[in-house]
C-alpha cells in the first residue's frame, strides 16, 4: 500500500533498504513538508520507516536514518517530523531513543477500519554542522 500511495503524492520520495542486495525494508519521506513555525523550515516528514521483522533490533533502522539524515543536514534541511501509531509494539521507543522529541500532540484518526488509531507527533532538528533534537 505504501508504494502505491506514494505514486499519487508528488512530494513522496522512497527507497528500498537492502542488506547484501536483499531487501529488508523501506523508507519513505514527504519532501518539502511545511512546518507551522518558520524556524523549522525547510523540513521533511518521515512518512514510513519499515524494517522486516527478521532484521529488526539489529541497528538497520538506525543506520538508515543516520545515512538519510546526514544527507539532509548537508542539504540544509532543518527539521524532520514524524508520527506513529501509539500501540504496544509500535516504533515510538525507537524514535525516542534515536533522539526525536515528543511534541505531545496526539491526533485521533478514525481510518477506514473499525479500529481507532491515535498518532503521536515528534520531531528531530538539525543544528548547523551537527545533529540535534527539538527543544
Amino acid at each position: 500500500m505504501s508504494i502505491a500511495e506514494a505514486h499519487f503524492r508528488p512530494n513522496a520520495w522512497y527507497r528500498a533498504i537492502a542488506l547484501d542486495n536483499v531487501p529488508i525494508g523501506l523508507v519513505m519521506v514527504y519532501i518539502d513538508f511545511k512546518a507551522d513555525t518558520p524556524e523549522d523550515n525547510p523540513c521533511h516528514f518521515l512518512w514510513r520507516l519499515m524494517i522486516g521483522e527478521p532484521w529488526q533490533r539489529k541497528g538497520y533502522g538506525k543506520l538508515a536514518l543516520d545515512i538519510l539524515f546526514d544527507q539532509y543536514r548537508r542539504e540544509g534541511i532543518r527539521t524532520i517530523f514524524a508520527s506513529c501509531h501509539m500501540e504496544e509494539y509500535g516504533p515510538y521507543r525507537f524514535y525516542m531513543k534515536y533522539g526525536f522529541v515528543d511534541l505531545l500532540i496526539l491526533i485521533f484518526s478514525p481510518l477506514w477500519t473499525k479500529k481507532t488509531f491515535f498518532y503521536r507527533w515528534f520531531c528531530w532538528k538539525f543544528h548547523i554542522g551537527t545533529f540535534g533534537t527539538c527543544q
